[in-house]
């Protein structure tokens, strides 16, 4: 459910934002690209896992540096 909601989300949030969101200096672009990316390449339940220890212990999500796989 989520590897088809995610593309379909960020593909309204361009369409309502406009085409300068896909910019590689906004954030959105990433998330689009992501969402595309996650159907062909899902994580792995222990790679999810991690990700959420992360979220749990404070660390800052929106900085790619800090959520790398």
């Amino acid at each position: 459910m989520v590897s088809e909601l995610g593309p379909r989300l960020t593909s309204e949030a361009i369409r309502i934002c406009g085409g300068s969101t896909i910019s590689k200096r906004m954030p959105l672009e990433r998330y689009y690209r992501e969402a595309r990316c996650g159907g062909l390449m899902p994580a792995t339940s222990d790679e999810c896992l991690f990700y959420l220890g992360k979220a749990a212990f404070g660390t800052d999500l929106s900085k790619p540096s800090e959520t790398y796989w």
